[in-house]
């Protein structure tokens, strides 16, 4: 019998794992522009997201961003939602 495909991750869960990897720093192969590139996109997602967490509820934040409550109150509370938008 065939595995289950993994549900496509949201582009939240997948902006989570990338702020995580990019917390150990710059890895060889990757070039400066590349990473800095990386670090915009992050910052500038991680905005938006603060922001649509500000402008309603938490339930309709999370079926924006397509995750479950307790992978947004982990991010909020110690993960890459928890520094307050800056």
């Amino acid at each position: 019998m065939p595995a289950m495909p993994r549900p496509t991750p949201s582009l939240a869960s997948s902006i989570a794992a990338l702020s995580h990897a990019a917390s150990a720093g710059c890895p060889a192969w990757v070039t400066p522009d590349a990473w800095q590139a990386l670090a915009v996109a992050v910052a500038l997602l991680t905005r938006d997201a603060h922001a649509l967490i500000a402008r309603g509820s938490l339930v309709a934040a999370q079926a924006e961003l397509q995750v479950k409550h307790d992978a947004l109150h982990r991010w909020r509370r110690g993960g890459w939602l928890s520094g307050g938008g800056r």
